[in-house]
């Protein structure tokens, strides 16, 4: 069995990160795959880099909305049920 990480894990971030810790994270990681791309002149990391900056961009655009954030939250079970 395949155990998928949290948005949190994968920016290697806290559960209550502040929204600029989430910003900071998303572009760290973003600027450690666009250096890649960088240093890659086949191209052959492009792929797997475009995605994995695609998958930040969406785990910062989750994280920074709050209604979003609570939804995630919840479905972790980091939030009780009404």
């Amino acid at each position: 069995m395949t155990t998928r990480q949290t948005y949190y894990e994968t920016l290697g971030i806290a559960i209550d990160a502040s929204n600029d810790d989430i910003v900071a994270a998303c572009a760290a990681a973003t600027a450690r795959f666009e250096a890649d791309i960088q240093n890659d002149p086949s191209g052959e990391l492009l792929n797997v880099a475009m995605q994995r900056i695609a998958e930040f961009e969406a785990i910062r655009d989750t994280l920074c909305d709050p209604r979003r954030r609570y939804l995630y939250d919840r479905s972790l079970g980091l939030v009780m049920h009404p």
